[in-house]
């Protein structure tokens, strides 16, 4: 066990011991309002977690648009054991390359923004390497600190706009949007519409896929080119508690499909809080004996059967998770719904809500 400040041992000096040794076992890091944790093996960093919601992989990708509340949702009432992105990855609602990805800019990110920490405390645990389990994701240290280097002369003119996290902005009218001065992986649309959600600086950065040094970037270029002005007002986000009323309201009114949206929401947000947890089971449960009466039996109570309404090509075209595009793809229009439910790689309840979501589209006709 090595324990200490950053008085007492650089972030620098100690992730390049780390390296050097080929450390495997865990580092907690505090400071900055932020505890991260990063999982160490053989001097690599293949995991990284966080205190700040924000940061976490779930809300990541459900920010950056890659899965909606439901799909992650459903992943973290599953009952497995494991990563939350293997279990992602299983469901078919986010692709492997998809998820490798964010892992990476997770890890890369989070270990950046320590490097960038004046006073911290860590609390290095030397251990067996943790067993590879899912995609997987390794960042070396020796590739962070070159990064880290680089934007060392950017930082203080980012800090000296954008003063903490905390801040919002605004749009300022009639300023017209430069563009950036060298590429980046920042959609300013995206990032914009953030803005206009009145989101502080790290729910942007979540929403731009946790990509916090070129967000901060480009967001210090927008307010030093007059684009964006600094504000107090930002949105107040709807505390769990305050979702699943919401939903229950909806429940109660036979508005199923935004029920369980808001309690899918409530869900996502605060998973290990039980009242939050029983009320989307409740909800969901709900919503799937619906989708059970009026999808699987037919007129005169015989069973229904899907049939394809798009083609080969035009399928290979469709915007589908790997989850949709699977159980697309084993509709023939001989089986019937149920039997094609009951036999999907993932639980009937959640097959039956993706073919719920294919017949909407157009794609699946039931006869």
């Amino acid at each position: 066990m090595l324990r200490g400040s950053f008085a007492t041992m650089s972030v620098v000096d100690l992730l390049e011991w780390i390296e050097r040794r080929r450390v495997s076992g865990r580092l907690v890091i505090d400071g900055e309002a932020v505890t991260r944790t990063f999982t160490l093996d053989t001097g690599a960093v293949v995991w990284a977690s966080s205190s700040e919601p924000t940061e976490q992989l779930g809300q990541i990708l459900r920010a950056a648009g890659q899965i909606d509340d439901q799909a992650l949702a459903v992943s973290l009432a599953d009952g497995a054991r494991g990563p939350l992105g293997a279990r992602l990855v299983e469901h078919g609602a986010v692709e492997p390359e998809v998820l490798r990805a964010a892992l990476l800019t997770k890890i890369r990110e989070a270990l950046g923004d320590v490097l960038a920490w004046r006073d911290g405390l860590f609390d290095l645990e030397a251990g067996p390497a943790p067993p590879a389990e899912g995609v997987r994701a390794v960042v070396t240290i020796a590739d962070v600190l070159a990064l880290a280097a680089r934007r060392a002369r950017r930082w203080p003119a980012i800090r000296a706009l954008i003063p903490d996290d905390e801040t919002a902005f605004r749009r300022v009218d009639g300023v017209a949007l430069r563009p950036a001065p060298t590429p980046a992986a920042i959609d300013d649309a995206r990032l914009l519409a953030a803005v206009e959600r009145g989101a502080t600086v790290r729910p942007i950065i979540a929403a731009l896929g946790g990509e916090r040094f070129a967000v901060l970037d480009r967001l210090a270029e927008l307010v030093a080119d007059g684009a964006l002005e600094l504000c107090a007002e930002s949105e107040v986000e709807q505390t769990p508690a305050e979702l699943v009323a919401q939903a229950e309201r909806l429940a109660q009114d036979g508005d199923w499909e935004r029920a369980l949206d808001r309690a899918a929401r409530a869900f996502t947000t605060a998973p290990d809080h039980q009242a939050v947890a029983a009320a989307y089971r409740r909800i969901e449960r709900a919503r799937i004996a619906l989708l059970a009466r009026t999808l699987l039996i037919g007129p005169g109570g015989r069973a229904r059967i899907p049939v394809l309404r798009r083609g080969g090509a035009e399928l290979a075209q469709l915007e589908l998770a790997e989850l949709e595009r699977r159980l697309a793809h084993a509709v023939d229009g001989r089986w019937d719904l149920l039997t094609l439910v009951q036999h999907a790689p993932v639980r009937a309840a959640e097959a039956l809500v993706v073919f719920a979501r294919l017949v909407d589209r157009g794609i699946v006709e039931l006869t």
